[in-house]
């Protein structure tokens, strides 16, 4: 499913799991729901690899 949205243009999500099958969940929702502070190194090594 990740590679599917890629490939349609979509971005700003990742793929989680909800009542047994794979949902896209808008990014900000998930740092606004995010219980552990966000490591700031490891969001810029994810920015730098995403292009």
């Amino acid at each position: 499913m990740a590679v599917e949205a890629l490939a349609a243009g979509r971005t700003g999500v990742m793929i989680g799991r909800q009542g047994g099958r794979s949902v896209e969940v808008p990014l900000r929702e998930v740092v606004a729901n995010a219980h552990p502070p966000v490591n700031a190194e490891l969001l810029r090594l994810a920015q730098q690899l995403s292009g």
